[in-house]
């Protein structure tokens, strides 16, 4: 959003505005570590928006195309770390650029990004192993009320596009607002906490950083990120490991930060009951309030991940909340 991807475009206000947030914290991360020369890409609109003094901009002009840039740049570096939506396959044909040009990319590998940036797709690997919300493609779902149910496009980010329908007429207001509705997807509203986990993967392996709530509202039928608690205070956290053990055994090619979006709800034994919505292969905003509240240099041991194992010693144990909306 603020790399140059959209120099073109107008921004997305609210989508810059995350993107600022998590550029700048891994900018301060990887600032605190010796031995290391940056440089970042920049629409020339946010040229400001970075003051490290150590640090190499690579200013994308309005005239200038992206893609070009970036192929031009990474082969004057050790590791490239993009940070990106998986809409309309960017992430993904950023790192397919990068293993071609034979720079180390600290990103899931292309297949494991392809996968979770298919919503429909991350559930129908996940569901033989996990519970998840009944989900249909769009132009293959005939709608009964009730249940509620929320239409979403099968790439987006965030809460971009989503729509709760709760009976036939709501529905249909829906699909005139829908240009493409092949890119949408029908999914069973669940009630309950919505919650994210920040972990690190690697080889079938995974690692939790902590447990947020997400707050969204939902306004018009629309929903909205307002904000979010990091690194909430969690008694036990059994469930959410058990999470982290099948996603990463069903998608060993994750590698490096991931976001994985749950539903919390109370079971009749007390115990609370998950079910995963979707796999974000990339930073999350959750991210920029991860150090503060456990102390946890992220970028550090997701560079550690080449060659060894994460540290995950806490210094302090708080929770940060972050407010996303002015």
């Amino acid at each position: 959003m603020t790399g140059g991807g959209l120099v073109a475009e107008k921004v997305p206000e609210s989508l810059a505005r995350e993107g600022c947030m998590m550029l700048q914290t891994l900018l301060a991360e990887l600032s605190a570590l010796k031995g290391l020369e940056c440089a970042v890409m920049l629409d020339w609109r946010y040229q400001n928006t970075v003051s490290e003094q150590r640090l190499t901009k690579i200013i994308v002009q309005p005239h200038e195309e992206f893609y070009q840039v970036l192929a031009r740049t990474l082969p004057d570096y050790d590791v490239f770390w993009p940070i990106a939506p998986e809409t309309d396959q960017v992430l993904s044909r950023m790192v397919r650029l990068s293993v071609e040009i034979g720079v180390k990319c600290a990103a899931s590998c292309p297949s494991a990004i392809e996968l979770c940036t298919d919503k429909l797709a991350t559930i129908n690997a996940l569901k033989s192993v996990f519970p998840v919300p009944e989900t249909h493609r769009l132009t293959a779902f005939t709608p009964e009320f009730p249940p509620v149910w929320v239409i979403k496009p099968i790439d987006g980010v965030g809460c971009e596009k989503m729509t709760l329908v709760y009976d036939k007429k709501s529905y249909r207001q829906c699909l005139v607002e829908i240009d493409q509705p092949e890119t949408f997807i029908a999914q069973r509203y669940v009630t309950g906490k919505a919650i994210s986990l920040s972990v690190l993967f690697k080889a079938g392996q995974g690692w939790l950083l902590c447990c947020n709530e997400q707050q969204i509202n939902i306004g018009d039928d629309h929903f909205v990120l307002t904000g979010c608690r990091v690194n909430r205070a969690v008694d036990d956290l059994t469930a959410y490991d058990k999470v982290i053990d099948a996603v990463a055994r069903r998608i060993p090619g994750l590698w490096g930060y991931v976001g994985i979006d749950l539903i919390e709800t109370p079971g009749k034994t007390g115990k609370h009951q998950l079910q995963v919505l979707e796999i974000n292969p990339r930073l999350t905003t959750s991210f920029t309030g991860i150090q503060a509240a456990t102390g946890i240099n992220v970028a550090e041991q997701v560079l550690r991940l080449f060659d060894d194992e994460p540290d995950m010693t806490r210094s302090h144990n708080e929770t940060v909340t972050l407010t996303l909306q002015k």
